[in-house]
């Protein structure tokens, strides 16, 4: 008859249930007090499991302070990749506001249809008092008109 552990363990991360058979990897990676065939009174000295315990312990900060370090450096790149993205978007959004003049000054309204020229109006008319709304009422040449204007009103 085998060995038995006596007890569930936990050793290097990974449960051991009791009642577990003995193998020669899990006699090495468990102490000998948790198996069924091993006298586990103490023998007054700090060798055999007290060290073993100890060398595990040790293997398992060690491997612990590893991953926390990787950790420490994965999120000092993020936190660059972060800065780098917000200066980006701060570049885009200071040139925004002139390119999107540009693009107004530049859209020929007569190219586009009907639906087109209302969704630029809804566009512009977002977060506008009422009475500073383009109007949408009228057909093509009227939106294309209202919209000419107020590429001019933008603009002076």
């Amino acid at each position: 008859m085998s060995a038995k552990l006596k007890q569930s363990v936990i050793s290097g991360g990974k449960v051991y249930h009791a009642g577990t058979e003995a193998t020669a990897a899990l006699r090495k990676a468990i102490p000998a007090k948790f198996w069924d065939d091993i006298d586990p009174a103490p023998t007054g000295d700090d060798g055999g499991d007290l060290a073993e315990v100890r060398q595990m312990a040790a293997a398992q900060f060690a491997a612990y302070e590893e991953t926390i370090e990787g950790l420490n450096a994965q999120i000092d790149a993020l936190k660059a990749d972060n800065d780098d993205l917000r200066s980006q978007v701060a570049a885009l959004s200071s040139n925004g506001a002139d390119e999107s003049d540009e693009r107004s000054a530049t859209v020929d309204y007569d190219a586009l249809d009907v639906d087109a020229l209302k969704a630029e109006i809804d566009r512009r008319n977002e977060g506008r008092d009422d009475e500073a709304k383009v109007s949408k009422r009228g057909g093509k040449d009227t939106l294309v008109a209202a919209l000419r204007s107020d590429d001019e009103a933008a603009e002076s």
